[in-house]
């Protein structure tokens, strides 16, 4: 690893070092009044809470400091303007999709994206068309979009000016993507990826999916918190589009994101992408080494670990989805990591998912994993198939839904209903059903397959147990 220069989290403590005294805000004024609970925890990054103080600069409007940080970022991903988020990729998100809806037309959106996509179709009453990603049956686990019926959807739907795509997916399948950027700018329309889960695919490193930001996407939002160590909701927003793009996307931020930014989180954005930068082609080649002779003794101790490829997708080596056999319990296997210590990312009826550091080697990730998630099969892929339809539209739009009354339906009597309501596992935080979708047996059937699903959905006051909130049809009271 080389050192690598951090402007922003230097200046920070640069400004501490000269022992400031506060006449400003925040209220605990560099930490001299702190709950005494509190103070061994929150004491010395309280030092660094700092706000927009003369050489601290400004994230709305940065000339200084973090001018000099969003620069270095953006160099490291090729990007022609990189931008810091405090607000996790789902503020970059909404900003993508708030720059789009601004040239109006209607937006392609993979249908296994994340909530916060679907939050910002509602928020800026935008018209989209679903298409579906194919999955695999032998795995269960959902991919990408198939380039052909990308292709196809907008070559037959009106009016597609903007495409939204996911990669790599929660469990770490990236897709092909120079390929769909090159059919969507082919048709006229920028491409959007959420990438929160991959803002450790740096272009050239040669590891993992590909890159969205090097496969010429227009514009990328990325979790640093997800993989790299940066803390929780810090992110950034790459644009590859032109100056007007990045201008827009820089005043939907200044909108959507706080007037006052967690500098102690802006300083760990500064900090991670330090670390990736200081990651050299040798580094990278050992991470890779670590991660492979680990899925390689995982599963000669009998672990279900998810195939390395899948068709043309390819498996970020840190994410390891475990494929649950006949018999077998991805709940129970999460309640025995935990009993020993260890937090696994989430488990389905389907899978358990871990995710390792971006950093070697994996001796006691793998201890653990291999003394409790056994199987007696070895999951076998049957390739990528997209169900049909492949793609679909809401039969209703966002802002006509506002106005009619909802009912709540039980699931049995659900089928062919409009949703009125957004069902959300979380995680993953990938809708079941999204409010204006009619409801088809697919959902239903995913809804029965889930574990528990009222007690890991983010829900109002009523649990779907009891139904779902549909339209209420002509004549109901």
């Amino acid at each position: 690893m080389i050192p690598v220069h951090t402007p922003f989290f230097d200046g920070l403590t640069l400004h501490d070092h000269n022992s400031p005294r506060s006449l400003h805000v925040p209220g605990h004024k560099n930490g001299r009044i702190l709950p005494e609970i509190g103070r061994d925890y929150f004491g010395k990054i309280a030092l660094i809470d700092q706000t927009e103080l003369t050489g601290l600069d400004d994230l709305h409007e940065p000339e200084g400091i973090i001018q000099e940080a969003e620069t270095m970022l953006a160099a490291l991903y090729g990007a022609k303007a990189s931008f810091f988020l405090v607000g996790g990729s789902t503020s970059g998100n909404l900003a993508m999709m708030h720059t789009v809806s601004q040239h109006g037309g209607r937006v392609l959106v993979q249908r296994n994206s994340h909530q916060s996509v679907f939050h910002a179709l509602e928020l800026f009453d935008i018209d989209p068309v679903y298409i579906e990603p194919e999955s695999d049956p032998g795995t269960g686990l959902s991919l990408g979009v198939n380039p052909l019926e990308l292709s196809s959807a907008l070559r037959t739907e009106n009016g597609i000016s903007a495409v939204f795509l996911t990669n790599p997916t929660y469990e770490g399948y990236g897709q092909p993507l120079e390929e769909h950027v090159r059919i969507a700018h082919e048709a006229g329309a920028v491409v959007c990826v959420d990438e929160a889960h991959g803002a450790h695919l740096i272009p050239g490193a040669s590891f993992g999916p590909e890159s969205a930001v090097a496969a010429g996407a227009d514009a990328v939002v990325q979790s640093a918190h997800k993989s790299l160590p940066a803390l929780t909701m810090g992110a950034w927003l790459h644009v590859n589009g032109d100056s007007a793009m990045q201008e827009d996307i820089r005043r939907s931020l200044k909108m959507l994101q706080s007037s006052s930014p967690s500098y102690p989180l802006l300083a760990s954005l500064d900090l991670a992408r330090a670390f990736a930068a200081s990651f050299e082609a040798g580094d990278w080649a050992s991470l890779l080494s670590d991660c492979q002779h680990t899925h390689a003794r995982l599963r000669d101790q009998g672990c279900p670990l998810a195939p390395d490829t899948i068709g043309v997708y390819t498996r970020d080596p840190v994410k390891l989805p475990f494929i649950a056999g006949a018999g077998d319990d991805p709940a129970f296997w999460a309640r025995q990591l935990e009993a020993a210590g260890w937090f696994p990312e989430m488990a389905t009826a389907n899978h358990l998912l871990a995710v390792l550091p971006i950093q070697g080697p994996f001796t006691e990730e793998e201890q653990a994993l291999a003394a409790v998630v056994k199987s007696g099969q070895v999951p076998k892929s049957r390739g990528p198939a997209t169900e049909s339809p492949a793609v679909s539209a809401p039969a209703e739009r966002f802002s006509a839904l506002r106005h009619k009354p909802a009912e709540r339906t039980s699931w049995t009597k659900a089928a062919g209903k409009t949703a009125a309501e957004t069902i959300i596992p979380y995680p993953p935080g990938i809708p079941l059903v999204i409010k204006g979708e009619r409801i088809t047996e697919k959902h239903l059937e995913a809804f029965r397959q889930g574990n528990e699903p009222e007690n890991r959905c983010q829900r109002g006051l009523a649990s779907y147990a009891s139904g779902v909130l549909t339209i209420a049809e002509k004549g109901a009271e």
